[in-house]
Parts: C-alpha cells; sequence; structure tokens
C-alpha cells in the first residue's frame, strides 16, 4: 500500500537556470566509484549516485558508500526504505537493472513517497496533461485506457483516440471500468482537483502516481520517473537533455544582456495578476523577464479592482490562457476576452500578448524569450523550441508546422488590433 510520507531532501546541484528553481545538468560521466554529478531529478529509491539513471553505477556507488553514506546528498541509495545501506538494497538495484519483478519507492509529483510493483502492463491516464506526457514519452501501447476529455487535439488524437474510456470527465475515474481494464497503475495530475482520482484508484489497491507538469523542475522528474516505470528510461533521458540543451541556450543568451536592459512583466491568468512563486511567474522569468509583482501568493483577481494593475507598472503583460493544442475560432476574441481588463495600462495593446499555457512548460519560456528579446532570440525562437519538440517527442504528428497548423500566441497583430 503506498505511503503518504513527505520527502524533504537537500540535495547539492548544479544550478544552471535560477529563474526556474532547481534546474539541474543532466550528468552522462562514468568514473570508477559510480559517484557522478548528482541531479535529483529521477527520485526513484535505488538511484543510489542520484543521477538520472538506475544502472550498474548505483551498484558501484553502493559499495563506495555503504560505511559512509551522506543521506542529505544521496537521499535515494537506500533501495528498500529500511535505514541502512546493505544486500537487501543491492538486490533491488539488480531486479531493477534486470527488469525483474520488484516493488520499488518513489517520490511523486506532490512530494509524497509512494511504491508500486514495476515492470507495468498496463497505465491509465487521469487528465489531458498527463496525455501529453505519455505521447512525448513514447509509451502509447502502454496505455490501458484514459479519462474523457473536452476535446482531443492533435497530439493525442491518432495516438490516444482508440483507447478505453475509464472516466466520464478528465478529473473522474469509473473503477468499475477500470478494473475490468486490468489496469496496474493510474497516472493523475498532482493539483487538488485530482484528488478524488487519487482516493478512488488507491482504495481499490492500484497505485496512483502523481505528475506535477506545470514546472520545470516538475515536468523533469515526471518524464524520468514515468520513462523509468513504463519501460522507456531512454525517451525520459532524451526529454531530459533537450531541456537541458534548451535552458543552458536561453540561460546564455540572456546573460548577453545588460540588467539594464531586461524588461519588467506582469504576468496574469485568468483575471488575476500572478505572484512571485506562481508557476507560470516562474516561466516569464526562465524567459527572462523581471517580474513586477511582489506577493507571495498564486494570484490576485483584479477583475472587479481594476487599479490594482496600476501599483505594478510593467513593459508587458504577459497573459497566459489555456486552449489546447494550438486551436484558436477567433483569435482576437481570446485577446480581448482577457485585455479589457488591462486596457488602463500602457502596455496594452502594443506590448500585450495571451501565450497558450498547454504548450510545455519549456516552450512558454522559449516563447517570452522571443517575445522580449527579438534581437537577442531571434522572434521565431519559441516557434523554433517548438517545432524541435514536436519532431523529437510527438512524433505521431507527422510534417506539423506550427508556424502553419497553431496558434500559440496572440498579439495586437495576430488579434487584427492596432494600438
Amino acid at each position: 500500500m503506498a505511503s503518504t510520507q513527505t520527502i524533504a531532501i537537500a540535495i547539492v546541484a548544479v544550478v544552471a537556470v535560477a529563474a526556474v528553481g532547481a534546474f539541474l545538468m543532466l550528468d552522462t560521466t562514468t568514473d570508477d566509484d559510480g559517484l557522478g554529478e548528482v541531479t535529483g531529478r529521477l527520485q526513484v529509491f535505488g538511484n543510489v549516485n542520484n543521477d538520472d539513471f538506475i544502472d550498474d553505477r548505483d551498484l558501484l556507488a553502493l559499495d563506495t558508500m555503504k560505511n559512509d553514506w551522506d543521506q542529505d546528498k544521496y537521499p535515494f541509495a537506500d533501495a528498500n526504505r529500511d535505514g541502512k545501506l546493505d544486500e537487501a538494497d543491492k538486490s533491488i538495484i539488480q531486479k531493477i537493472i534486470s527488469g525483474k519483478t520488484v516493488k520499488v519507492y518513489y517520490v511523486d509529483g506532490k512530494g509524497d513517497i509512494e511504491d508500486l510493483t514495476i515492470p507495468v502492463k498496463s497505465i491509465g491516464l487521469a487528465g489531458t496533461m498527463t496525455f501529453y506526457t505519455a505521447v512525448a514519452l513514447g509509451i502509447e501501447d502502454s496505455i490501458g485506457g484514459i479519462t474523457k476529455s473536452s476535446s482531443m487535439d492533435p497530439v493525442a488524437h491518432k495516438s490516444l483516440a482508440s483507447k478505453k474510456i475509464i472516466g466520464p470527465k478528465a478529473y473522474e475515474v469509473d473503477m468499475e471500468i477500470i478494473s475490468e481494464t486490468d489496469i496496474d497503475v493510474v497516472i493523475t495530475q498532482y493539483s487538488s482537483t485530482y484528488d478524488d482520482v487519487e482516493e478512488a484508484v488507491e482504495k481499490a489497491g492500484i497505485p496512483c502516481i502523481r505528475l506535477d507538469t506545470d514546472t520545470t523542475t516538475g515536468a523533469l522528474n515526471g518524464y524520468l520517473l514515468i520513462g523509468f516505470i513504463a519501460g522507456n528510461a531512454e525517451r525520459g533521458h532524451e526529454i531530459a537533455t533537450f531541456y537541458d540543451d534548451v535552458l543552458a541556450e536561453i540561460e546564455q543568451k540572456l546573460g548577453t544582456i545588460p540588467e539594464a536592459d531586461r524588461k519588467r512583466v506582469m504576468t496574469t491568468y485568468s483575471y488575476s495578476m500572478c505572484g512571485t512563486d506562481y508557476y507560470l511567474t516562474k516561466n516569464t522569468e526562465a524567459g527572462g523577464g523581471i517580474n513586477v509583482t511582489d506577493f507571495p501568493e498564486n494570484t490576485v483577481k483584479i477583475k472587479d479592482n481594476k487599479d490594482a494593475v496600476r501599483n505594478y507598472p510593467a513593459d508587458w503583460i504577459i497573459q497566459y490562457s489555456g486552449w489546447g493544442w494550438g486551436g484558436l475560432e477567433d483569435p482576437k476574441d481570446e485577446f480581448d476576452y482577457y485585455g479589457k481588463y488591462f486596457d488602463m495600462a500602457d502596455a496594452y495593446p502594443a506590448n500585450y500578448v495571451v501565450i497558450n499555457k498547454d504548450l510545455p512548460d519549456l516552450v512558454r519560456s522559449a516563447y517570452v524569450a522571443a517575445l522580449l528579446y527579438p534581437e537577442v532570440f531571434g522572434a521565431d525562437y519559441g516557434e523554433k523550441v517548438l517545432q524541435d519538440w514536436v519532431d523529437g517527442f510527438y512524433t505521431g504528428m507527422g510534417d506539423y508546422d506550427v508556424r502553419t497548423d497553431g496558434v500559440w500566441i496572440v498579439t495586437s497583430g495576430t488579434a487584427g488590433i492596432t494600438a
């Protein structure tokens, strides 16, 4: 039965992009003792050296640290979580490497320590963002069912549209159908909207994995974890490398921009300003925007208090809104729907833009960088990163051209509005 203990881990890390929090470089080195660069992204117990892999290096590392275990730096070394490093841990790691049946412990997107038995044969997906994760990882053949989505966009349609429906809504599961489908594990999203999914699934004795797909750190942890569990760890590593390369490029280019030339940005979502700790604010900052708000709350509503905007003057207002994979019937409607709440600000409409929040978090940051600093990144930088993502990880979409087949951002020009 899964536990609900929460883990707090102090990890010595190589921080590459401060704006996205604990972004950690992928270790690909090999050394004699198995102790490479600490990344902390594959949060599975048995990942002794705390990199992005569970392999022979972990067996070497286990022998190295048996009598001198730094639990803060290597929190996942104790594979069976009995408080010591011994042959029992080695046995578990050997079974993981060889693909034998074994119970493993892991940290989910909520920070809880859970357990399940691998390998898994059939996976259920609850929540649209889990569809994107599965498709990017190329594990469609392992998907035994999905909850109903309001729309099956191009990302998921070809790969998942034929799957059995295991729930009438994205955040609701039908346990009778799940039991008939022999699903081994259900993957859902980490937000409280999906708490009922976890409760229902685990009550039936089926593990439920919660994913944080909103933040860079959470997304990377999730890709590596699900790739490992579903038997496609290699694709998880490819995605992590893609993230590392793009974020390093963004950091390098932002480093050429003088602090005095950085743009001041207000991040907004729905009818609200976003606070300093909100995940969308982190995307804006990762793209080089200087956040102007000073409150830690996720959001502060302005719908009925438009004057609140005046307290945070900005060069740009970046509004995030979800409209699926590229489809918008009328970009002008999307622009005006939220923009009318900011029409008192100097930034509207010339420096007001709406970005599709259903893009991968990394791509959102790339679009921000291109919008704020086109002279450094190129105005099409966001499109380039998105096209590389589609070509590399949404391969079922065929010759999908992000420039013509979708709408990802809406500016005054694309909305047909002149300043």
